[in-house]
């Protein structure tokens, strides 16, 4: 017998939900790392094609969001988070290093999706 992933339990508890409650929306939201499970989730629901979920999600929001994909990665979440508006909005302070991780190198190339509010100290 396989266990159910968290991921997977989540999803399955928010289409109850909304199904239970028919004009509800919902918003993702993280800090720091959990933003990278922010943006996995979105990027499950929109792989899995579970249209009737992401036709009522208000937006992702994240703060502090590491790099977590390639370029590859970036176009396929863009496609689906800024059709037909802007659903993605990430908040980062400048000088923070948790934004900037992990490093763009040319091994790698993790991407960020878009920078909607960046801001720093005075």
């Amino acid at each position: 017998m396989m266990k159910e992933t968290a991921c997977c339990a989540v999803r399955k508890k928010l289409k109850s939900m909304l199904m239970e409650h028919k004009n509800t929306k919902f918003v993702v939201v993280g800090h720091s790392l959990d933003e990278a499970l922010a943006i996995l989730f979105s990027a499950m629901l929109a792989l899995y094609q579970q249209t009737d979920v992401m036709k009522r999600l208000l937006g992702v929001c994240t703060f502090r969001q590491p790099r977590i994909g390639n370029l590859q990665l970036a176009k396929f979440m863009k496609s689906h988070l800024e059709y037909p508006v802007p659903k993605f909005f990430r908040v980062v302070y400048n000088y923070d290093l948790v934004p900037r991780l992990t490093e763009d190198d040319k091994t790698f190339l993790y991407k960020h999706f878009r920078v909607n509010f960046a801001f720093k100290r005075i």
